[in-house]
C-alpha cells in the first residue's frame, strides 16, 4: 500500500509547490489504474501457474524502481509513464497472494485469512497518510518516495524467503492444494466459469467500488483543502481514518454473509445500499464534520464490498484451479473503476466544483446496488 498509495497522499502538495497540475496528478492516477487493470488478468493467468514467490518478487522489483525514478524528481511529462509502471508492477501482488492462499488453505481458512488481512491493509492505508502528512511538514515530498522505495525492499525479502519455506515444507508433507498439469488440462475453460455464474453484471458493481474506493481515497485530501480550506498536512490526517472504518466495513459484511445471507453478493449489494444513503447525505452540502463522516462511512463500506467480490468470491474457483485468474479479472475491473475516477473526478472538480464529483458518487454507489441485485439469485446456484 505504501508504494502505491504514496503519490495520492502526496499529490496535494506535489500540485501547490508547482511540480505537476491537477490535471497532470489526475493522469498519472489514471496510468495507475489503467495499468494494474491491464496487469490483473494477466498476473492472475500466471499466478495459477507459477510460484507466488517469483511473481511477488518480480513485482516488487518493480514497483521499487518505479518509486525511486519518482523520487529523482523527473521532468512532470514523465511522471504518468513511471506510475504506470509502478501499476504494472503492483498488480503483481495481489493474485500471487490469492494463490497463495487458495493453494495451501481450504476455502473457508482462506476466507478467514482474506478477512483477517483488512486491518494489514488498512494499517498500510493508515501508515502512508500519517507518515505523508508528517513528512510534507519537515522534508520535501520526494522523501515520502525513498521511503517507499526501502519498505518495499525489505517487505520482499521476507516474502521471498517466507514462502520458500511454506513451499518446501509442503513438497515434503503435500499440503499444497494447487493442481497439477495433468488436473489444469481437465479444467473448466476459465471464460465458461466466468459467464455461468453471473459475475458479467457483478463486474458493474466491481467497476463502482473500484471509482468510489480509490476515487475518495485518492481525492479526498484535495477535496478536504478545497472545500473546506482546510491545510494540507489537517486533510491528509482526516483521509488517515478512513482505513479504519474500512476495517469496520470489512468485519460488518463478513458478518453480514456469514451469519445472515451466505451469499457474497447479496452481501454487497446491502452494503451499496447504506453507502448510497451516507453519499446522498454528503450531496445535500452539510456542514464539515457530517461530511467527513459520511464520506469515512462511504469509503469504509467499499472495503467491505471490495473483500466481498474480489477476496471471497473467487475463492469458490480455488477447486477449479481458476482462483487466482478470476480474482485477477474482477481486480481489473476494480481498476477499470479506479482509472475512470482518477481523471474523471479531477475533470469534473475543474469543470463543474465538487457538489457534483459527491453526486456522481451517490450515482455510482446506486447503480452497484441494482447490478449486484440483478445477479444475486444466479451467484448463489452457482456457489452451492
Amino acid at each position: 500500500m505504501l508504494g502505491r498509495l504514496n503519490f495520492s497522499a502526496a499529490m496535494a502538495v506535489m500540485i501547490s509547490d508547482g511540480y505537476i497540475t491537477m490535471t497532470q496528478a489526475g493522469f498519472a492516477l489514471t496510468m495507475l489504474f489503467v495499468a494494474y487493470a491491464i496487469g490483473q488478468p494477466i498476473n492472475g493467468a500466471l499466478s495459477d501457474r507459477y510460484s507466488p514467490r517469483i511473481i511477488l518478487t518480480i513485482g516488487f522489483a518493480l514497483s521499487i524502481i518505479a518509486n525511486i525514478l519518482l523520487a529523482l524528481s523527473p521532468p512532470a511529462s514523465t511522471v504518468a509513464g513511471i506510475w504506470f509502471l509502478n501499476g504494472f508492477a503492483q498488480s503483481m501482488l495481489w493474485p500471487a497472494v490469492v494463490r497463495l492462499l487458495s493453494g495451501y488453505l481450504s476455502r473457508l481458512q482462506a476466507a478467514k485469512a482474506m478477512v483477517n488481512i483488512s486491518p494489514a491493509v488498512a494499517g498500510g492505508t493508515l501508515l502512508t497518510y500519517a507518515l505523508t502528512a508528517g513528512i510534507i511538514v519537515v522534508w520535501p515530498w520526494q522523501t515520502v518516495f525513498w521511503i517507499a522505495a526501502f519498505t518495499m525492499a525489505v517487505v520482499a525479502s521476507f516474502c521471498f524467503f517466507g514462502i520458500r519455506n511454506i513451499e518446501r515444507h509442503s513438497a515434503v508433507h503435500g499440503q499444497s492444494r494447487i493442481a497439477t498439469k495433468k488436473e489444469e488440462e481437465k479444467l473448466v475453460p476459465f471464460f465458461s466459469l466466468f459467464l455461468c455464474s453471473g459475475l458479467p453484471i457483478a463486474s458493474i458493481a466491481v467497476i463502482s467500488q473500484g471509482i468510489l474506493r480509490d476515487g475518495i481515497t485518492s481525492w479526498s485530501p484535495t477535496l478536504l483543502s478545497s472545500r473546506f480550506y482546510l491545510d494540507t498536512s489537517v486533510a491528509v490526517l482526516i483521509t488517515a481514518a478512513i482505513p479504519l472504518l474500512g476495517v469496520a466495513g470489512v468485519y460488518a459484511g463478513h458478518l453480514i454473509n456469514k451469519r445472515w445471507l451466505d451469499n457474497e453478493i447479496l452481501t454487497a449489494a446491502s452494503l451499496f445500499g447504506i453507502a448510497t444513503l451516507a453519499l446522498a447525505i454528503m450531496a445535500f452540502g452539510v456542514g464539515g464534520f457530517l461530511f467527513a463522516v459520511a464520506l469515512m462511512i462511504a469509503t469504509g463500506l467499499m472495503h467491505g464490498i471490495n473483500t466481498m467480490l474480489i477476496s471471497l468470491v473467487p475463492l469458490h474457483f480455488a477447486n477449479k484451479g481458476r482462483a487466482s485468474s478470476m480474482s485477477g479479472l474482477l481486480n481489473a475491473f476494480t481498476y477499470v473503476g479506479s482509472g475512470l475516477s482518477g481523471i474523471g473526478i479531477g475533470a469534473i472538480a475543474t469543470g463543474h466544483g465538487w457538489a457534483n464529483v459527491v453526486l456522481t458518487w451517490t450515482i455510482v454507489a446506486f447503480v452497484g446496488l441494482i447490478a449486484c441485485l440483478l445477479c444475486a439469485k444466479k451467484w448463489k446456484q452457482f456457489a452451492q
